[in-house]
This record gives C-alpha cells, sequence and structure tokens, in this order.
C-alpha cells in the first residue's frame, strides 16, 4: 500500500476536466455501440488515453492551467443559463442590457416607457416597460 501511495505522490491525479474527459468518453463508447459507428470508439480511447496521462502527469502547473481555462468556459457557459432562469421566474420585473457597458438592469414591469438610468456607467436610455 505504501508504493502505491508514493507512485502517486506529486502526481496531477483526478480534478474536473478528468471526469469531464472520462465521462465524454463513456458516453462516447455507449453512442457507439449503439450506432456501430467505430469512430465513436477512437474517439473515446484517445479521451480516455489523455485523462489517463492528464492523471499520472507531474507538470502540476501545466494541469492546473488547463483545469482553471476548462473551468472558466463552463463558468461562463452556466452563467448564461443562470442570468436566463433567473429572469424567467421574476414576473414582476424587466431586465435590459445597458447600451453603453453592457451593464444589467432590472426595472418594474408595467411602467409604460421610462427612462432608464444605468448604475454602473451612469449612460441613460428608454424602454418601454
Amino acid at each position: 500500500m505504501r508504493h502505491f501511495r508514493d507512485f502517486f505522490e506529486g502526481r496531477n491525479g483526478v480534478d474536473q476536466l478528468n471526469l469531464f474527459l472520462l465521462g465524454t468518453a463513456l458516453v462516447l463508447v455507449l453512442l457507439s455501440s449503439l450506432t456501430r459507428l467505430p469512430i465513436l470508439s477512437w474517439i473515446s480511447l484517445g479521451l480516455i488515453v489523455y485523462s489517463y496521462f492528464r492523471m499520472m502527469s507531474r507538470n502540476l502547473e501545466a494541469r492546473s492551467e488547463e483545469n482553471r481555462r476548462y473551468l472558466d468556459v463552463t463558468d461562463q457557459f452556466l452563467n448564461v443559463f443562470r442570468r436566463g432562469f433567473g429572469h424567467a421566474s421574476d414576473r414582476e420585473h424587466r431586465y435590459f442590457k445597458c447600451p453603453g457597458c453592457g451593464q444589467t438592469v432590472r426595472v418594474p414591469k408595467g411602467k409604460g416607457n421610462i427612462e432608464i438610468r444605468c448604475p454602473k456607467c451612469g449612460t441613460t436610455f428608454v424602454r418601454r416597460t
């Protein structure tokens, strides 16, 4: 048991990107068995090999940078859905993007044409609520 622990000391191990790679490989293996497309098996094999390479790597800086970039991309992707679902459940307010800086501004519904002032950049614009 000690030899096993010593072998993995200083190695990257499993992180979020590795879990995503292995999960994608599993889905591709299942799809290839259903569709009989051998290219999916080869892609899944490549993902598994790359995932194991990342797990066994001793270059921790490079692997953590890859994982950080993966997390940044997934966070940007998920934020689009988080914003959308949050706005859909809010029935008393409307949301507008500031034409000056892109900041999302929340205003009450049913007030007609109103002049909205962006709290971030101070730009004013008129919208119908």
